[in-house]
């Protein structure tokens, strides 16, 4: 189109954000496709996850750039075949931040928040099992840190297991795999906590190949349980809370929303 930031749908429709829009440009990363996001609490950056046909990349961004003329990306990590990452991406503060891949291991990268920059950091990066499909490698599909960043659960694409890692900031055990549970089929596609859930109780976990929402107790980490399965629409994806008691899921070939 003319106009560079519109987009023009199957249908002929044309689609324009809404806000300010960077087109990324960084030379030595092709076949881009940004699919996850989140923010570092208390601050304006955002790290984003490229996947696609290519080379993979984090990007840290300073969301007050956004329309400034200047590049809002302040660092970034490609990651070239055949390394690969999903799109799930997890934080815990003050400086972590978790990445599934399909290599085996949950990619962990230090935020630095005086250099403003995000690196790879193999002291934290936490190995995965040997997956039950015959795979030679986990792959993984999301992950989430409980709101009191004591533990990590993380779930598979073809491993129908729920894994639950102690990530605690400083603690001796940090990274070690403290519980499992089968979730009764695999095709996962994100998993979160409430945030009104302070003790992180409660995992939620969209099934992608299943049509449903798992709810997964992890309140004792060495057992976790599965407490509850919700329907929804094709293939959940994407999950928010709204408050304490609901939540809507992204059911994306169902084109609808879930309330729960």
């Amino acid at each position: 189109p003319d106009d560079a930031t519109q987009r023009i749908l199957p249908d002929g429709r044309r689609m324009k954000p809404a806000g300010q829009v960077w087109m990324f440009n960084e030379p030595d990363l092709d076949g881009q496709l940004t699919t996850g996001i989140i923010g570092i609490p208390g601050t304006t950056y955002v790290v984003t996850i490229d996947d696609g046909t290519d080379t993979h990349a984090l990007r840290l961004i300073d969301t007050t750039k956004i329309g400034s003329g200047t590049t809002p990306v302040l660092s970034y990590i490609p990651y070239p075949n055949p390394l690969t990452l999903n799109s799930g991406i997890a934080f815990r503060a003050p400086d972590l931040l978790l990445v599934p891949t399909a290599n085996g291991y949950l990619q962990a990268v230090t935020f630095d928040s005086t250099a403003l920059t995000i690196k790879d950091d193999a002291t934290r990066t936490i190995p995965l099992p040997t997956p039950l499909d015959g795979s030679t490698y986990w792959y993984a599909a999301a992950v989430a840190v409980s709101p009191d960043g004591k533990k990590a659960v993380v779930t598979g694409v073809s491993d129908p297991r729920l894994l639950v890692f102690d990530v605690a900031a400083g603690s001796a055990t940090y990274g070690t795999l403290l519980g499992q549970v089968s979730l009764g089929q695999a095709q996962t596609f994100s998993v979160a906590f409430d945030p009104s859930d302070d003790a992180g109780a409660t995992a939620y976990v969209s099934v992608w190949g299943g049509k449903k929402v798992i709810a997964v107790n992890v309140s004792n980490p060495a057992a976790p349980v599965v407490a509850s399965t919700y329907a929804t629409g094709k293939d959940p994806e994407g999950m928010t809370f709204l408050d304490a008691r609901w939540m809507v899921v992204a059911d994306d070939l169902g084109d609808n929303l879930s309330v729960i």
